[in-house]
């Protein structure tokens, strides 16, 4: 199943419309006593982003009315990139090639899969590091049998690249949630001049994180939203559809938890429920917050073709947020309102227009 990412807000023409404070879904970033500002990216006939775009070849109005002055600043923020990699005990349920025949609801030995089917996921991830732009921070955890930093954040190649032969199937199960918590920190604590790409890669399995999972949930829908974020989830689905509770971040069957019921979130609220994989809950509402891709999958040679394209569309991202500029109206109040900008740069085909900068 393939998740459609939210609108690319792209204009056909030369001059694009847009409510500022309803852009990616998010809470507005924009300080008290700022000017409207917005991140503008002009495509030219082959898609390329300009980089030459002069103010004035730019336009701003709000609300109808003709703002100036408009200044531009090149935007060249770097981007940041954290994978996440379910390798828990579980986790070779859902690993199972298509080589490998086996009967309805049989467990397979974690040895016999994990050793045909972990070639296919460290393959599908040397394949998404080709794609990944060079100079590109990027960082590797595993989620079992708590996160691992197995690769810290790095701009060299090769350290990710020896770090994919250290992702090696565990015994205890997966902290999914915990991993994303610290991963949100650590987005969190790091400069706001940057963008930030999560990528899961995991199976839909019992998760093994403690604490309140809905309030871990609703901090962490809160801490994205006051980034320039992007999530994509990949989830390897096992045969059996399994319940999970939220109360303690322990797995129950059947029963209401208590968190999911008394649901806190800045966002609108979302309740996880107490059936159903708390991965496709947690992976559909961070994809859909951020403009992210989601996809779920069932054989493990699918990552051979799919990682590679995961890290295509980032490489793109990448390509048009660090080719932007921030339009500012110098004359105008902070408050929100409909803006429209207009380019007569020549040559423009395109334009597209954020809140944030963030392009997924």
């Amino acid at each position: 199943m393939r998740q459609q990412p939210l609108s690319r807000l792209v204009a056909t023409g030369l001059t694009l419309t847009v409510l500022i404070g309803a852009l990616w879904g998010g809470t507005p970033r924009a300080q008290a006593q700022q000017p409207a500002s917005a991140f503008l990216t002009v495509l030219d006939q082959n898609g390329v982003p300009v980089t030459n775009l002069e103010a004035s070849q730019v336009s701003m109005t709000i609300d109808g009315v003709a703002c100036t002055p408009v200044t531009l600043q090149p935007i060249n923020w770097p981007m940041k990139l954290t994978v996440l990699i379910d390798n828990g005990a579980s986790s070779p349920d859902a690993l199972v090639p298509t080589s490998l025949a086996v009967a309805p609801n049989t467990r397979l030995e974690s040895s016999t899969v994990w050793a045909s089917s972990l070639p296919d996921l460290r393959e599908g991830l040397r394949r998404f590091l080709f794609e990944v732009p060079e100079g590109v921070e990027t960082a590797l955890v595993t989620l079992a049998p708590q996160p691992r930093w197995v690769v810290r954040p790095t701009a060299e190649r090769q350290d990710f690249w020896r770090g994919i032969d250290l992702v090696v199937p565990d015994r205890g199960a997966a902290r999914f949630l915990e991993g994303l918590a610290e991963a949100a920190d650590r987005i969190d604590r790091g400069p706001p001049d940057a963008f930030s790409t999560i990528m899961i890669v995991t199976t839909n399995n019992p998760d093994g994180s403690g604490g309140d999972w809905q309030r871990m949930f609703n901090r962490l829908r809160e801490q994205l939203a006051r980034r320039p974020v992007t999530v994509h989830a990949l989830v390897l689905s096992v045969s059996e559809q399994r319940s999970t509770g939220t109360a303690a971040g322990s797995t129950v069957v059947g029963g209401t938890s208590p968190a999911a019921i008394n649901s806190v979130s800045s966002r609108v609220g979302l309740a996880l429920k107490t059936s159903g994989s708390l991965q496709t809950q947690v992976g559909l509402a961070l994809t859909q917050d951020t403009g992210g891709r989601y996809e779920a999958i069932a054989l493990a040679n699918k990552l051979l073709t799919l990682l590679p394209d995961f890290a295509r569309q980032i490489a793109r991202s990448h390509a048009l947020q660090s080719n932007q500029y921030r339009i500012r109206c110098e004359g105008s109040a902070p408050a929100a309102g409909q803006v429209s900008v207009f380019t007569t740069y020549p040559g423009a085909r395109n334009i597209l227009l954020s809140r944030d900068g963030h392009i997924p």
